[in-house]
């Protein structure tokens, strides 16, 4: 495996072992209550959850996030994943494509079309990616697993806690803008768990992109897998983020 794939695999392995998740921050939902409604005056039966999102409608409002790709391990979620997904009609978003993109025999463990045909299928790049690979290999990545849409994942916070990670994100921005004009498909932009600002979503409005995933902070920790794997325990920045 490439250094890529071999970090993938890496991240999995953490996620599988260690306790990831956010330290002393939840994501909110504990702090919400819903009013109870005893004279609904409406027939169950009648409730229709189905949803259009990025071109496809869905049975139900919901996605499975993106997880992973690029190693062995990685393509045995992803069909586990896809398979859920088409059974229950919601949307699909795979890792980052970046190893498929670097080493073209980790295409098959993003290849899930085989058994989810029908489901809204959302590929997967980094922003530190963008300048390097260009919109045309990016709509080259999305053919390759045929996917209806891409997610440009925003994580500097894990770049910077990763020890291989990369540390110049100037021009994201306009090569998000970029992508929403020349790549073939529906653009989202997703942070990975420490979440998007209104400023910064306003930004991403501007440049075009159709959804935006705020994925915040109280669930798995980046950085923390990230200094898991680097050897440490704790840091301030375990629980960073919106």
């Amino acid at each position: 495996m490439g250094a890529t794939s071999k970090r993938k695999a890496s991240h999995i392995d953490v996620c599988l072992r260690g306790d990831v998740e956010a330290m002393d921050k939840g994501a909110g939902f504990a702090d919400v209550d819903f009013v109870h409604n005893a004279l609904p005056e409406l027939d169950f039966a009648k409730i229709d959850t189905s949803t259009p999102f990025l071109g496809k409608r869905l049975k139900a409002p919901i996605m499975i996030e993106a997880i992973t790709g690029g190693c062995p391990s990685a393509g045995k979620i992803n069909k586990a994943l896809a398979q859920s997904a088409q059974e229950k009609g919601i949307a699909l978003g795979l890792g980052s494509q970046r190893a498929m993109i670097e080493n073209v025999s980790a295409v098959s463990t993003y290849n899930v079309r085989d058994v989810a045909p029908d489901i809204l299928l959302v590929g997967n790049i980094g922003m530190a990616q963008l300048q390097k690979y260009g919109t045309q290999k990016i709509a080259l990545a999305l053919e390759a697993i045929d996917a209806d849409a891409v997610a440009i994942h925003l994580n500097p916070l894990q770049e910077l806690a990763q020890p291989e990670g990369d540390r110049n994100f100037e021009g994201c921005l306009r090569m998000i803008e970029k992508v929403c004009k020349e790549v073939p498909a529906y653009v989202m932009v997703k942070e990975t768990g420490a979440g998007i600002s209104p400023e910064t979503a306003k930004q991403l409005e501007i440049a075009g992109v159709k959804a935006i995933d705020v994925a915040g902070a109280g669930g798995t920790s980046w950085s923390g897998v990230e200094l898991l794997r680097s050897g440490k325990r704790k840091s301030e920045f375990w629980d960073w983020g919106i």
